[in-house]
Formats: structure tokens, sequence, C-alpha cells
């Protein structure tokens, strides 16, 4: 494993070309449907909008009598909650459309708590809706999480959410990261080809980020909008919510 470096390569300085090689996505195109691909979705929607975003997206899985129990439900224990080990509990919890946006308030205003509940229990999380939560939670917090990432990475022991990891970065890390990325998703592909869980498109799709928020020297940047994810208008009657994606198939 290569060392986990935050510092961009100088070797390019000044180069105000894309971070990535023009043609990388062309040969490494993201899947259609993955976990990963929905996180980004769900990343790109401001928190007071997910809500409906999400119920416009998802309409079967939203408004479906079951649904709408469950988010009865979930709001009403996400209420009950008193510390943040009780929220962090919940995390493990599949929790629905309606409730997304609520909980993930809840959490943030707890954040110096919960991101050192979640640090701990990561290292030998194999819980997938725990997984799920964590990406939303990382992504939207304060404090960027990258330096942890980077030094924990390896101690990591589920492969699933070491991929989400990588994802953060894509979304909280720098330039620098973009080699890391590009490692671990030749890992993934070769050492993980779990049609299953793809754990290569964690790494994917945050060098996809990466690449939308950097140049090759390092700079901040906001290219303009790439074809490979329609963000406005995700394949609902594919894409399901958190890992129900896996589960479903």
């Amino acid at each position: 494993m290569s060392n986990l470096s935050s510092k961009p390569d100088s070797s390019n300085s000044g180069s105000q070309e894309a971070l990535l090689p023009e043609d990388f996505f062309k040969k490494h195109v993201p899947a259609e449907i993955s976990a990963a691909k929905l996180e980004f979705f769900c990343a790109m929607i401001p928190l007071d909008a997910l809500t409906d975003v999400m119920i416009d997206a998802f309409p079967k899985e939203a408004d479906s009598a079951d649904a709408i129990t469950k988010d009865a439900n979930d709001r009403e224990d996400i209420q009950s909650c008193t510390s943040a080990e009780e929220l962090v509990r919940l995390m493990r919890r599949l929790i629905g459309l309606r409730t997304m946006s609520f909980f993930l308030k809840r959490l943030l205003a707890r954040e110096e708590e919960i991101t050192s509940i979640l640090k701990e229990k990561l290292l030998r999380n194999k819980n997938d809706a725990l997984t799920d939560n964590m990406v939303s939670f990382f992504i939207r917090c304060k404090k960027d999480p990258s330096d942890w990432i980077r030094e924990t990475y390896s101690s990591i022991e589920n492969l699933y959410v070491r991929s989400m990891l990588c994802l953060i970065l894509g979304f909280r890390g720098n330039a620098g990261d973009a080699a890391f990325l590009m490692e671990q998703y030749f890992w993934f592909l070769k050492n993980a080809p779990d049609t299953d869980y793809q754990l290569e498109q964690g790494p994917l799709v945050g060098l996809f980020t990466l690449n939308g928020r950097f140049r090759r020297d390092g700079s901040a940047y906001q290219p303009p909008k790439l074809p490979y994810f329609d963000v406005e208008k995700p394949r609902a009657q594919k894409i399901l919510p958190g890992g129900m994606l896996r589960r479903q198939r």
C-alpha cells in the first residue's frame, strides 16, 4: 500500500489540466448502479432539500404503507434518543426516506461525540447500514475526516468500510489523495471482484469526485458537469436507498 500522503504532486505545478488523464473515465466508467453512486447522489443534495428530492426520486419506495409506517417509527425512535451512543446505535438501521434528513441533522448536532464513537466502531464494523450512514455523516460534518482516514485505513477490517472511506476521501480529501484512490480502485478490481458489493466503485466514484474538485496542480476548480452521473434524474426504478441496493438483487 502506498503512503497516504495528502500533498499534491509538485511535478505538475502550474498545470491547468484536469487532475486525472482525460481518457481515464472513458476506460473506467462508473457503474450505472452502485451504493457509491447513490451516496454521491445524496451528497449532491442540500440537506434541507434531501427529503423532498428522495421522495420524488423514489416514489414507490417512499409512498408505500409500510414505508410511511417505518418513517413514523424511525422519527419517534430518533426523537427519543438522549445520547450520542443511542444515535449511533440507530445508525445500524436503514433509515426511511422521509427521515434521512432529520436523522442526519440530529447526528451533525452532536458531531464531536458521534465522530469519536464512529472512529472506534468502524475499525471492526460489519454492519452495512452503519457504514452507509457513516458515509453521509462524514461527507457533511464540519471537521474534515481525511487525516483520520489516511492514518487508520490500513487498520480497517471490513472491505466495504474501506471502499466507502475511499468515497469520502473523494469529497473531503485533496489532490494528493488521487494516487491512493487509484491504487485502491485497481486493488479492489484484482482482489475483491465482488459483483454484489462492487467494492471498486467506492474509490472509482471517489476519483470521479476528486477529479471534479481539483486541477492537476492541486488547485481547486469547478469543471463543466460531466455526463457519467445524471444527478437530477436518477433511475428511481433501479436505485434503492442505502443497503437495500445490494440486498434487493
